[in-house]
């Protein structure tokens, strides 16, 4: 076997693939179901095999990134979900690519154009890998950087609602203070009306008691002018019996 062939053993374990149909919560290759029958594939067989077809693959619980808290799935979370469960397919397929290639290189030893025939498929195959990996390796930077910037934003709206809050408290702790004070203002006030209500019904009343004693001493004083004003004009009389009273 050449040097190449060699590298190829040494570099990847010897582990033979089961030929199994493309199922999405199949086991991967090389387990201990795999490594209990051991079946060599032709280069020819393998090349027939669409290696880069996407099925459909279960959904993991726990995802590599982070879940965001939120009521609703936002498309963003969704994409992230495909992005890893193509990623989780593409590794399966190709730790199967390489046990059927290294399977491949077993059965044809001392083949010189099977060995260079597969390992070109290798090499192709590595290379639709390793740019669907690059691909959905920047589509999910874009993914987190766009979460990021939903985060920030979301952060940004909670701390306008807060401060929004904390002022409408101190402007209605301020209403209420005003409240309070008016409320006292108003209950001294009507003490006070209160207060010179009796004042002034107790005036009213000493009024009307002494208005009966005013009007006897009003009358009386009356009398008492006219009485002194005959006197005086019953002496005018006496003294000056020319004096003419109009």
């Amino acid at each position: 076997m050449s040097s190449d062939t060699d590298v190829n053993k040494s570099a990847s374990p010897t582990v033979t693939a089961e030929e199994q149909p493309d199922e999405p919560d199949g086991p991967l290759p090389g387990s201990a179901n795999n490594q209990e029958k051991k079946v060599r594939l032709s280069p020819a067989k393998m090349s027939t095999k669409n290696s880069t077809d996407l099925v459909e693959y279960v959904d993991k619980s726990h995802p590599f990134l982070p879940i965001i808290p939120n009521t609703q799935r936002s498309q963003l979370e969704d994409r992230l979900n495909n992005q890893e469960r193509t990623i989780a397919f593409l590794l399966e397929q190709a730790f199967r690519i390489k046990e059927d290639i290294s399977a491949c290189l077993q059965g044809t030893h001392g083949f010189r154009k099977e060995e260079s025939l597969a390992r070109k498929l290798l090499e192709s195959h590595i290379q639709t890998i390793t740019s669907i990996v690059k691909k959905l390796s920047q589509n999910i930077e874009i993914l987190e950087d766009q979460i990021r910037a939903r985060d920030q934003a979301a952060t940004g709206t909670n701390f306008a609602v807060q401060e929004i809050n904390m002022k409408h408290l101190q402007g209605v702790g301020d209403l209420r203070g005003r409240v309070a004070r008016c409320d006292s203002s108003i209950v001294k006030l009507s003490g006070d009306i209160h207060f010179f209500r009796q004042e002034y019904r107790q005036i009213e009343k000493a009024i009307q008691e002494f208005m009966p004693a005013l009007e006897t001493l009003s009358k009386n004083l009356d009398m008492k002018v006219l009485n002194h004003i005959n006197n005086i004009l019953k002496k005018k009389r006496m003294l000056f019996p020319s004096y003419m009273v109009w």
